[in-house]
């Protein structure tokens, strides 16, 4: 009798199979994905870096307009698509939903897996140039002078553990990492001309200042001679680490 149930029930288990199947896309996205790299459309006008530890997430700039936007980007496996999110910036301090104005949907991957298909899902941006837009995006590896730390996904420690900026970054489009000096919590922000402040929480004083010089899996903050010198000495090195603070493995590219 129970044979016989599991006879009838086989017709119904195949077709739950290929609807739950048929939810996931093929194209295995994952596999194409590097870190410090930069995917840049055969027009010129979209560009997606993926820097630091991560391989998925990271800074999109495009033109839009004739202006050029920048935008968070995220290759979604499961769906086989690319989102592009913006933050409105009258909600900026108050951690809002942020807002999608574009999605590309991967049509194929190409070329040993260094180039992807690419067509609009949808377009909000206001230009309609990706109005039915569809290009190819293709992937190169960064030089050194192209990265910039302040698009890296991963947090930051300094090698004598007492400088950390451990959680991920919650938007790439936000400059400022919270952190601990000395146990006591500190603002870290990433400033234009790779310049840095560090200021600490409760009292917002700002206790050191500089320029950051940034590496494949590392970065050197290089210390205001009126301003940090004084506390850090000239320079310290930050490696890249997790959530809680742990260096993560060095860069193998």
């Amino acid at each position: 009798m129970l044979l016989s149930k599991l006879k009838k029930a086989l017709p119904l288990l195949a077709v739950l199979g290929f609807v739950l199947s048929s939810c996931e896309a093929p194209l295995k996205v994952d596999a194409s994905l590097s870190q410090n790299v930069v995917w840049t459309s055969d027009d010129g006008r979209l560009s997606i870096y993926v820097q630091g530890f991560g391989n998925y997430e990271g800074l999109a700039t495009m033109d839009i307009n004739g202006e050029l936007m920048r935008y968070e980007a995220s290759f979604n496996d499961l769906f086989d698509t690319i989102e592009l999110y913006e933050i409105n910036p009258w909600v900026y301090k108050y951690n809002a939903p942020k807002v999608e104005p574009i999605e590309f949907y991967i049509d194929a991957i190409i070329s040993g897996k260094s180039q992807m298909k690419i067509s609009a899902d949808f377009n909000e941006t206001g230009d309609g140039y990706y109005d039915g837009y569809s290009t190819t995006i293709t992937k190169r590896s960064l030089k050194e002078d192209e990265l910039d730390a302040k698009y890296f996904s991963n947090g930051w420690v300094s090698e004598e553990h007492d400088l950390a900026l451990p959680g991920r970054v919650d938007s790439f489009l936000k400059p400022r990492r919270e952190g601990t000096y000395k146990e006591k919590s500190v603002y870290f922000r990433f400033l234009d001309s790779r310049r840095f402040t560090i200021e600490y929480q409760e009292s917002s004083e700002i206790f050191a200042s500089g320029s950051y010089v940034t590496h494949f899996d590392n970065m050197d903050l290089v210390f205001d001679d009126d301003c940090g010198k004084d506390v850090f000495g000239e320079s310290i090195n930050m490696l890249w680490c997790d959530g809680v603070g742990e260096p993560l493995p060095p860069f193998e590219g």
